[in-house]
């Protein structure tokens, strides 16, 4: 049963007419098509450059292919590899193209926006509700390059924590089978398998439940229990298998930070430019007071609005814990020195934009046109945050992979078919090559080798059939060079 020590308000829509129901599938399909116009702008402009990271996702697809699945990324201690296992089939149908990296990355981010909206139909009108899923679809540059790109861990991590979050919001105000607690819990460990940050908002989502339904805990407490140890069942077998490395040996940050000097880039760095008000350099968008007054004046709304809804429901004080404490923990994270594309705010997203869109909730809620205005709200957020961000990046339309086409072509060519070299060009290597060139990084370069699969490939080829790019082993000698688009690729004869 129910706990009665907080209050139900239940958000309980304004009747709906087909109108009205007409209406707010034209503000949705107006809002998914623009957000599909601006990753195909993005993704045809330089800011469509496939970097060595998405390389390395490539090829930990290829690494399934050849029956070597990793349950971490390689030669790491955290980060999920689900995208790996989605792309691998389709690398295999499809072969390596960039545009196919870019749909999967989108096609996943979607799902979670769409799961979005749905969890925050439990606490807003349902003409209102799809407004969080659809700031999330445009919610900045930053964020709408992100969820385009092909990284591990990221997109599923959101997927599973949104979805996680919607199904304890209903738990905390319903009386629902013990499965949606054993389902909330597999879907929280698979966002934490993802990437541990996503801890940030699940954990105290969790304990809120867990105090407002202490009254049958005994009933649930293992289904959740038992789901979340099954979800983190990969992170676990893999520690198991390595010595518990994560826990015992886990490597210290490229740059070593205080904890103040973490909060102060959550403020100054991370958040802005979630909310598409600095760039990727760290520049302002707009005038540095401007920006900064209205960064001030989103986080005292998202913070309140958070508060508010913590008094509105049970759901509500779910969604309060998992967003009041995002950036005092966010913070604890020791990898936070560096901030440039605002990735680790999106586990936060879903949270604050509940929080953001209360105000919405709240004014328009009694409109007969609620879900006109909701879209036109979105789509003017999109414009102001996403959209500027466009205006100053990704206005040059340049063949910014051409170059790693070139290498690939060039290498082909000389009949080459491993690579040793620094990660960041390797690995671009290994995917544009469909896999027809396999890489290695030398330990003494920076940057880790993430496929051991590949790095043995490499190291069992004939000298005549493998190349340095832009690195050449202490001793060797160079004895047929070719510089390819600016790199510099070393034959062994």
């Amino acid at each position: 049963m129910l706990t009665k020590d907080a209050p139900i308000e239940l958000a309980l829509d304004r009747p709906s007419t087909g109108a009205g129901q007409a209406q707010r599938w034209l503000a949705i399909a107006l809002v998914g098509v623009a957000g599909v116009l601006v990753r195909w702008w993005i993704a045809s402009s330089a800011q469509g450059f496939v970097s060595g990271d998405e390389g390395m996702s490539a090829v930990s697809a290829f690494d399934v292919l050849h029956g070597q699945p990793h349950l971490l990324i390689g030669a790491s201690n955290y980060g999920g590899t689900l995208e790996a296992l989605v792309l691998a089939p389709l690398l295999k149908v499809f072969g390596a193209h960039v545009w196919l990296l870019r749909i999967v990355a989108s096609a996943i981010f979607a799902i979670a926006a769409v799961a979005a909206a749905k969890a925050a139909k439990v606490i807003f009108d349902s003409r209102i509700s799809w407004m969080v899923g659809g700031l999330l679809w445009l919610m900045s540059g930053a964020i709408v390059l992100l969820s385009m790109t092909m990284y591990l861990g990221y997109n599923s991590g959101l997927l599973f924590s949104v979805i996680s979050l919607g199904l304890m919001m209903r738990l905390a105000d319903e009386d629902r089978p013990i499965w949606t607690f054993y389902v909330a819990g597999v879907a929280a460990g698979l966002a934490v398998w993802g990437h541990p940050l996503f801890a940030v908002p699940l954990m105290p989502a969790m304990l809120a439940l867990m105090v407002m339904r202490r009254s049958d805990i005994r009933r649930w407490l293992l289904a959740l229990a038992g789901g979340s140890v099954l979800g983190l069942s990969p992170f676990l077998a893999w520690n198991a298998m390595n010595g518990w490395a994560s826990i015992l040996h886990n490597p210290p940050p490229l740059v070593a930070t205080t904890y103040r000097e973490r909060l102060e880039t959550v403020f100054a760095q991370l958040f802005p430019r979630a909310f598409g008000l600095r760039g990727q350099p760290g520049d302002w968008l707009y005038p540095r007071k401007l920006g900064l007054a209205a960064f001030i004046l989103l986080l005292v709304l998202i913070h309140v609005g958070l508060l508010v809804l913590g008094r509105k429901s049970r759901a509500g004080v779910v969604v309060t814990a998992s967003g009041l404490l995002a950036i005092p923990l966010v913070a604890a994270f020791p990898a936070l020195f560096w901030s440039s594309d605002a990735r680790y705010a999106i586990v936060v997203l879903v949270p604050w934009l509940m929080g953001l869109c209360v105000w919405v909730d709240l004014l328009l809620r009694r409109r007969r046109s609620a879900a006109v205005w909701a879209g036109a709200l979105v789509l003017v957020f999109g414009l102001l945050s996403t959209g500027k961000w466009m205006h100053r990046y990704s206005r040059v339309r340049a063949d910014v992979n051409g170059q790693s086409v070139a290498m690939v072509k060039a290498l082909d060519t000389r009949g080459v078919q491993g690579v040793i070299g620094a990660y960041w060009d390797v690995y671009r290597i290994g995917f544009f090559s469909n896999d027809r060139i396999v890489v290695h990084v030398p330990p003494e370069i920076a940057g880790p080798d993430r496929s051991t699969r590949s790095a043995d490939a490499v190291m069992a080829l004939p000298k005549n059939k493998v190349a340095y790019v832009n690195y050449l082993p202490a001793g060797a000698v160079c004895l047929d060079k070719e510089t390819v688009a600016g790199i510099e690729i070393c034959f062994a004869t």
